[in-house]
Order: structure tokens, then sequence, then C-alpha cells
């Protein structure tokens, strides 16, 4: 009989065990499921990335786990004086990108397409045929001018005579057709393509910049939502990234009846991250559980107005469920308030971890930086506290003498009047004892020197693990060195800088904005950044100068900056090139017209005396 705990113990967890591994099963088999007509599977792997445990998303959602509540770590970085101003620079940073710049290399975002050498090969081929056909083409019209040209310089050579003006202009006409008619260079086969490309795109790239600028369409739709654009939702979505390490934006779709070619999505709009999680299977479950003895409704919400009521987002939708197309969930007060589908809200991370235990969460800074936060509050508490109320007691004022109470109460008054600091800070505890008077101090004095090592100390690593150069958040104007913001190399410093951390926090932006927003507008298009490495106008034209003199010809130089090409513009700028490529044309056209190339080797013998005048001797 002592041992039956023990033996139930062990069914129990049995039991809990093929229980979990049955529910692993029908969740796999569930999402394998498709949604077409003819079912979509998926190919799963055999490593296990998430806890399996029975208990893990029986509430509807998989927990983060973590020692810090999302609360807190809002809380952190409201009340952290350093954590506030990396963000606000930050921020400010990340939303000098939210203006349309299609030209220049300012700060902000242009569209492009995603293979744009594809396309301007296909308008190539368009514009100007194979090369077979277009050679052909080329020189069957030439010689047809050519013949035309010819025919009427025999005409007019009948009636007029070798030094006519009009026939000197008939033969410079025939010459210049010649010129014409020549093939086109490649370089200008490609330079009319990407003119072409760019004409027949440049509708559709404004009409995508002008949607993401709006975060959407702007006609019928909700007044709270109008208060977003692209410069506000960047900063909305930089400061959930840093605060918690996760994004969430609510892509609102077009009814039916307004769809539009590959533009289903009306308008988007960023939402509380920290209130987002993945959905378990266990989330079926709300859909017959009484909700009444609950407490609260889930589904419809009594405080959400009336017209959103009906909207599909407040229901569950039985076929949803049933292919566990509900893959997020929004959670509020902890309890499940909305369920979304992956095409109903782009979520987002940037250090995702493989730790099982994690359940596909990332770990955010605030996360790594608790004890540096912790200690950094600490040290600005107890410095402010010198100045406010001075809880701790720097000493003990030992009087070794028998006073009665009126006396040792008249001492305290007088001694509190004349060394109490600022606002009651510090105040000395007063014993009396017998003979005479003793001072016992309860700390050390610490060391203003001390005292600052350790706040440089604590500030440079909270800006270290969110990779920022104290110098950015204006900390260290006067550095040990004396050099501060003025030092040599503090352009370098900004520069590594915004490369460790600026430039990532870009890069993920603008992935998770082309996956999740333009991709559902044209999959053929994408948002870059502009002038994200930026230069200032000394250090582009030293580039240029030496680029054109090597690798670019002026043309290419010219185009970009945004300039139209010029005559004789496709060479490189450099003497030797010059040399070679005047002694290959000259040796081109000796090849085409040998009387030239005999006038070139003897030209004595072919120079006429002028007349009147006797050869020379």
């Amino acid at each position: 009989m002592a041992d039956q705990p023990k033996n139930d113990n062990i069914f129990k967890k049995m039991l809990d065990v093929g229980s979990a591994m049955l529910d692993a099963q029908l969740y796999k088999a569930r999402t394998s499921i498709g949604s077409g007509e003819d079912g979509e599977y998926f190919n799963f792997g055999k490593a296990i990335t998430r806890d399996r445990t029975y208990y893990m998303g029986s509430q509807g959602f998989f927990e983060k786990p973590t020692a810090i509540s999302y609360e807190y770590q809002k809380q952190i970085a409201l009340k952290s004086s350093v954590i506030s101003a990396i963000l606000k620079t930050r921020q400010n940073r990340v939303a000098a990108f939210s203006q349309y710049r299609p030209e220049g290399t300012d700060p902000g975002f242009k569209i492009e397409l995603k293979h744009p050498d594809d396309a301007l090969d296909k308008i190539k081929e368009e514009l100007f045929g194979l090369e077979g056909e277009e050679e052909t083409t080329a020189t069957s019209g030439a010689q047809d001018k050519e013949d035309a040209l010819s025919d009427d310089l025999a005409e007019v050579r009948k009636g007029m005579t070798a030094d006519s003006s009009l026939m000197q202009h008939l033969e410079n006409a025939a010459d210049d057709s010649q010129l014409k008619e020549k093939p086109l260079t490649e370089e200008e086969k490609t330079r009319q393509a990407r003119a072409e490309l760019n004409k027949r795109t440049k509708a559709k790239k404004r009409a995508i910049a002008e949607f993401i600028s709006n975060c959407g369409e702007l006609k019928d739709r909700p007044f709270d939502n109008k208060v977003w654009n692209f410069d506000s939702y960047l900063r909305a979505i930089t400061w959930d990234s840093l605060v918690f390490d996760q994004v969430a934006t609510e892509k609102v779709p077009k009814e039916a009846a307004v769809l539009n070619d590959r533009m289903n999505i009306h308008h988007f709009y960023p939402i509380d991250a920290s209130t987002v999680r993945y959905a378990s299977p266990a989330l079926s479950k709300y859909k017959t559980a009484d909700l009444s003895a609950m407490g609260a409704d889930i589904l419809y919400n009594e405080d959400e107005i009336e017209g959103m009521e009906r909207r599909d987002t407040l229901d569950l939708n039985d076929e949803r469920l049933e292919k566990n197309e509900y893959k997020y969930v929004q959670l509020i007060r902890g309890r499940i308030q909305r369920a979304f589908t992956e095409d109903e809200l782009a979520f987002g991370m940037r250090n995702r971890i493989t730790d099982i235990f994690a359940n596909g969460y990332a770990i955010s800074e605030i996360e790594l930086l608790v004890a540096l936060v912790t200690s950094h509050l600490q040290t600005e508490f107890y410095n402010r506290s010198y100045f406010s109320q001075g809880f701790s007691a720097k000493g003990i004022l030992h009087v070794k003498a028998n006073l009665n109470r009126s006396k040792l109460e008249e001492l305290r008054r007088h001694w509190n009047h004349m060394v109490k600091g600022n606002r009651n800070s510090f105040q000395t505890p007063i014993m009396a004892g017998m003979d005479e008077v003793q001072w016992i101090p309860l700390t050390q004095n610490h060391s203003e020197m001390e005292f600052g090592l350790w706040l440089n100390y604590l500030i440079r690593m909270i800006c270290a693990i969110y990779q920022i150069d104290p110098a950015e958040i204006g900390y260290g104007m006067k550095d040990v060195g004396g050099a501060g913001m003025s030092g040599d190399n503090t352009k370098e410093k900004l520069d590594n800088s915004k490369d460790k951390g600026l430039v990532p926090l870009m890069v993920f932006i603008q992935s998770y904005v082309n996956k999740n927003i333009v991709d559902e507008l044209d999959p053929d298009y994408m948002l870059e950044w502009t002038g994200l490495h930026e230069e200032d106008a000394e250090e582009k034209v030293k580039r240029q100068a030496q680029e054109v003199t090597f690798k670019k010809t002026v043309n290419e130089i010219r185009d970009e900056d945004g300039l139209e090409p010029i005559t004789g513009g496709d060479v490189i700028l450099n003497q030797i090139f010059l040399q070679a490529y005047m002694q290959e044309k000259n040796e081109e056209k000796m090849e085409e017209n040998p009387e030239l190339a005999q006038q070139m080797q003897n030209p004595q013998e072919n120079q006429k005396p002028e007349q009147g005048v006797p050869p020379a001797a």
C-alpha cells in the first residue's frame, strides 16, 4: 500500500505523455490538410523545435517563458534614462527613412523591381529583337538608303558640276546617313531599354510608394487608423522591436467586391506587439467553452463599438479552426480577445533563437540587460536620494553623557539645523551615553571618481548591448581624454555605431515590410532604403573621379547622378585607354578604306602643289 501513490504517479505520467504524443500527431495531421480544393501538404522535419509537454498551449496559446514579463520590460524602457535615450535616438534615425525618394541619396525609401536585369533583357528583346535578326534588318535598311542616295547623286551629277554646293551637300548627307545607320552598341541598347523600363514602371512604383506612405488607402478607413502614416509606423515598430523584440502589424483586407489585381490589402497599422502570442491547437476549446463562467466574453467584448461586432475577426470560424489557420492570438489581461490568421497579422522578431523552451519567441535586449539596468536604476536612485530624503545614515553621533530627554532633543534640533542636507537628506541618529561625544561612521566614503567610473561602465555596457555608441545619445561630450564629440575619431565611431546597430535594424524592417506588405501589393517589386550608406558631396566627387579612370564611363557616372548622357561620353578617362582606343579606331578606318591607309603611309606623294607655286626641291 505504501507504493500505491508512486504507482498512481507513474501511471498519470504515462497517460500525460501519451496524451501529449496524441495531441502532437493530431496537430501535425491538422496542419497537413490544405485549404484549397486539391489540398496543400507540408513537409515536416524530425527535429523538435518547441517544448511539447502536455500543459504547454493548453490555454489556447503558447506563452513566452521568461523571468521578465512584458509589462516589466515596458516599465524598464520607460524608467531607465539610458534606454529611453537609445529608443528615441533609434526612432528618430529610422523615421528619417519614411520619405519617398525615387532619385537621390538622401535618407528615405524607393520602390524597385526585384529582378531588374530580367525585365531589362525582355525589353531589349522587345525593342531590338534577336541579335541576328537585328543585324540583318539594320544592314539591309542601311544598304537600301545608301543605294537610294547613290541614285540621287547620279542624277545630280548629270546636270551639276563637281564643285556645286548642292552636290557637296548630298555627299555629306550620304556620309551622315551611313554614320546614322551604324548598328547600336550594347551600351546604347541598354540605355534605351533602361529608359523604356523606367517609363513603364514609374506609375506602378509611385502607386506602391503612396500606399506605403499612407499605410494604405485613406478612403473608407476608420478614423482611428487614419492617424498612422509611414513615419509614425516606423517609430512604433522600432519601439516595440527594441523593447520586446516583437513586431505586429494588422493587415485589413479589402472587401471582395473591390479587390484589385494583387492589391488585396486596404490598409495596415501596428498593434501592441506585447499582446501577441502564438496560437495553439487548444484554441478550438474556446469555441465551446462556457464564456460566462470565465467572467468575460472573449469573442464579443462589450467594450467594442457596435460596428466592430460585424467583423469576422471577432468570431472563431469552424472551418479555419479545423484547418488550424489561426496562427496568432491577442492576449488582454490574460484572456484571448482576438484570433488572427497568417494573412491578417504580420508578426516578426529580430533575435530568434533555437531554444526549444523559448516556444519560438526571441530574446529582447532588455532581457539581456536586467542586471545592468537594475544596477543603473539603483545607482541613480542612490544619488538622487542624496538630495531628497537621505534614506541611509552615514554615521551615528554618540553622546557619552547622561542627558535627559529634553536635553537630547534640544541637541538633536541644533544638530539637524546646522548640518542636515537639502530636503532632509542623510539624517544623523543621535544617541545618549556617558562622558564624551563620539562619531561612529557606518559606511566608507565613496570617492566621486569611483562613482563616476561605475556609472560610466553601466552606461557603456547598456549601449554595447544595443549596439550604439554612447556619443549618439549625447553621453561622453567630455570623455576622460578630453576629446569628446570634437575628437578626431568621432566620425569613425558614429559610422561604426551605425553599421553595428542601425543597419541591421533597417535590414530587418526592410525585409519585414517587403514580405508582409509589398509582396501583397505586387511580388515583382520591393522596398529599398536610400541614403543608408550616405556619403557627403566631397566624398562622392572623389569616388566618382577615381572610378571614371578605371571602372565607369562618363555616361555611367552621369546616369548615377540622374543626368542625361552626352555624345562621346561612353569612354573611360584614362590616358592609356584613350590612346589604345584611338589606335584601334584608326586601324578599323584603314581596313575599311585602303586609299586612306595608302595616303597615311605616303603623305608626301599625295600632296599636290598649289597653283602658281613650284614644288619643293
